[in-house]
């Protein structure tokens, strides 16, 4: 359907020979601006051809071969990712994926800061952190039937018509465009096969664990190495799915009252502007009546990139 309507678009083009070369012109322009969101292509995100870099000495060095930018960007996204960042929990059982540290998790999660914590060699200074770590008490495991069941039909259809169009691509290449566009039956063909994935001896794609890291400058031009935001491309599929197991827990959450009132990132109807704007009253408030006002914010610097997982 969408090719059809590219070569209809062209044909027109070239069989109007009354148009103006502008025109014409502009309307080329107009052709390629919509291709290139189709095809995702954003704006500012030209891979770095050269890096800028402070050696040693404190001077600023420009590399440009590819071999060495390559060597630069992958040395800084090691650091971002907290290669060699040792924590409290760094060497101990309660980081692995062994049995051993699934159930200190297991028993941090049931009991909070109430866990025999010497033992397990947590400093009582994050013993705070342990009881924002417990499970509430109002939840329950019946609460989430139905979370792991296979996704309808309704769902993987309305997923695609309401996810944002013009996003990049993963690795597979595969864009939201796409999946939106595709016929039902294909669709559908789809949809069986991510199911699979709720097969325990199956388990998930190997390829949704692959992620593509495209580095971009913070600021449009400046490519000094220090200055740059690593984005995660995710698999497009793989996103979709996700996004329909994390609304049906979400909705649970919701339905339950188990969020704190103050949780305003990542809800419906709520913003971080809210919390914004309540600070604001709060300081009006104590200016009103001639009070102190204490407030303290901390912006944790590539939060999302270097939190321990296990979090």
């Amino acid at each position: 359907m969408t090719t059809l309507f590219l070569v209809t678009f062209g044909m027109n083009i070239t069989q109007d020979e009354e148009k103006s070369s502008l025109e014409h012109q502009k309307t080329k322009e107009s052709f390629v601006r919509m291709t290139k969101v189709i095809l995702g292509e954003k704006k500012h995100s030209k891979p770095y051809a050269r890096i800028v870099k402070t050696d040693s000495t404190g001077d600023t060095v420009v590399l440009s071969r590819p071999k060495e930018v390559a060597h630069e960007l992958v040395q800084a996204l090691q650091v971002w990712f907290g290669k060699g960042r040792k924590l409290w929990f760094t060497g101990l059982d309660i980081e692995k994926d062994s049995p051993v540290g699934k159930a200190m998790r297991l028993d941090i999660a049931q009991n909070g800061d109430n866990v025999n914590w010497e033992k397990y060699g947590i400093p009582a200074k994050f013993l705070p952190v342990l009881k924002h770590l417990k499970y509430s008490s109002k939840a329950t495991s019946d609460m989430y039937i139905g979370c792991t069941d296979p996704i309808t039909k309704d769902e993987w259809t309305r997923l695609w018509k309401a996810r944002k169009k013009g996003t990049t691509a993963g690795r597979s290449g595969i864009t939201t465009d796409m999946m939106a566009l595709l016929p039902e039956n294909v669709l559908e063909n789809f949809r069986t096969l991510v199911n699979t994935a709720w097969n325990p001896k199956a388990g998930v794609f190997d390829t949704w664990k692959l992620r593509v890291l495209n580095p971009i400058p913070k600021i449009p031009g400046n490519y000094d190495v220090s200055k740059a935001r690593p984005i995660a491309l995710l698999d497009v599929i793989a996103k979709g799915w996700w996004a329909i197991i994390i609304a049906r827990i979400t909705k649970v959450w919701e339905a339950n009252n188990l969020l704190n009132n103050h949780q305003y990132g990542s809800r419906r109807g709520k913003s971080a502007t809210s919390a914004v704007l309540l600070a604001t009253l709060l300081a009006e408030e104590s200016e009103h009546k001639r009070e102190n006002f204490y407030a303290f914010s901390c912006d944790v610097s590539k939060a999302y990139t270097t939190l321990w997982r296990h979090t």
